[in-house]
Formats: C-alpha cells, structure tokens, sequence
C-alpha cells in the first residue's frame, strides 16, 4: 500500500473519530494532530503488505471476462487500496469504483457503510440484491446483507467456515469457490 505523506484531508466520520481512539488520544484532536496520526498510519503500512489469496488474480481474470461490475468496499484508506490493487499486478480501472473508510458514511459491521455503494449501484439501476458482496469476516456479512446485497464468505480471513455458517451466512473456501456461485452456469467460463 502506498504511504500519503502531507496529504489534504477530507475524511469523515468515523475515521476522522476512529484513528485518534485506535493512537490512544480519545476522540477530539485537532486537524493538525489528525493528520500527523494519519501519515503515521500510512507509513506503517507498507511494512506490513496483506498477503496476495492465492487464487486472486484468477478470480479476477474470470470474473471481469463476466461483464459483471466489479468493485471493492474495503475498511483500508482508499488510495492504500488503490495501491495495494496495483501492487497485486491488478488493473484498477477493472473496477467500477473502489472506496475504502476515509469516503465511507460508516465501518463495517454497520450497513451504513454500503450507503455511497447503494447510490452507485441505483445510478446502474442495479437492486442491492441484484449485488454480491464477498468478505472474510462477520461484519462483512452483517453489514452487507444489513445493506440488503447478497453475501458469500471467503474462509481467508479471520473467520471460519463454522462461524460463517452459525451465522447464516453463505460460505466458500476461496474466490474461486464463490466465483462458481456467481457466474452463470450457461458461461462456458472454465472455473
């Protein structure tokens, strides 16, 4: 992920309250201080890269052939994300928007967070059942179907497939697994 150093600001709640909690200085801190926690955190994030789901990059590949829109929802800052799709040898522009929590209205559990992604998918006329949202933890799962899409869980988190399934969730071990549940079967698309 890329590291933004002297970076204007716009972020909204709840990072803009979050970021100072998780520095330990509680919620009210100046734009100046909020800033400097934000370059702190992005400079510790290319230390720690999040490792490539072995199958990704053939996920990718089937599921853009579909004409299926894709996008990304992600808890990371957006231009990390945008970066980290780079850094995965993906191409951004294969994705329809990505958005990570400095635009998001809300985090993840809380549906809110898919608001900004309901209004993209509405200008498409595309119903938020007509969407799936793949995650690896509960609050991907309770936040996305709280949000009224459809859900499949990627065991390549932190959660189980036990877990997944005591929550009611749909539940695939891999991308590729949940791309079979996607993409029409008609397809002649070799998964």
């Amino acid at each position: 992920m890329s590291v933004s150093i002297g970076m204007i600001c716009t972020c909204r709640q709840p990072l803009r309250r979050e970021l100072p909690i998780f520095y330990g200085f509680g919620e009210d801190v100046s734009d100046e201080k909020f800033d400097e926690l934000l370059a702190a955190f992005n400079a510790l994030d290319h230390k720690y890269p999040k490792p490539l789901q072995t199958d990704t990059l053939r996920f990718h590949e089937k599921m853009k052939h579909t004409g299926l829109p894709l996008w990304i929802l992600t808890s990371h800052l957006t231009d990390n994300a945008i970066a980290e799709v780079k850094v995965a040898g993906l191409a951004v522009d294969d994705f329809e928007f990505i958005e990570g929590s400095d635009v998001s209205p809300a985090i993840k559990p809380n549906p809110q967070a898919f608001d900004n992604v309901l209004e993209k998918l509405d200008k498409d006329n595309i119903y938020p059942n007509q969407a799936v949202y793949l995650g690896d933890t509960l609050g991907d799962f309770e936040s996305s179907t709280g949000a009224g899409l459809q859900f499949i869980g990627v065991t390549s988190g932190r959660t189980t497939e036990a877990e997944f399934q005591k929550a009611g969730a749909t539940v695939r071990g891999s991308l590729l697994a949940a791309a079979r549940l996607i993409i029409p079967r008609s397809t002649s698309y070799d998964l």
